[in-house]
């Protein structure tokens, strides 16, 4: 599933970097496009240590971990690894106006 298609079916509010990427901003983090069935979740070492367990528990890969963030892969199409990354993340449904 591509990030825009996930933004659309789960009323998030996603944002076009002057890259043309799109990420999801969470409260605690953000997701972004790796691949057509992979993403990217960016957290902070704090927010990590808090969510490792569940993170590893549903097979994600971890790819990056540096002082200033840690970054995990999964697959978008596993609804287990998309629920835990939203949440991880801290993402909401966009706002109705």
């Amino acid at each position: 599933m591509s990030i825009d298609r996930l933004v659309q079916q789960h009323q998030l509010q996603g944002c076009h970097l002057s890259s043309g990427e799109t990420v999801i901003p969470g409260r605690y983090g953000f997701i972004m496009e790796e691949s057509s069935h992979e993403l990217r979740l960016i957290l902070s070492p704090k927010r990590w240590a808090t969510y490792r367990q569940a993170l590893s528990a549903v097979g994600m890969q971890v790819e990056l971990a540096k002082r200033t963030s840690v970054a995990a892969l999964f697959d978008s199409r596993n609804h287990s690894q998309l629920w835990v990354a939203a949440k991880a993340a801290g993402l909401e449904p966009a706002r109705r106006r």
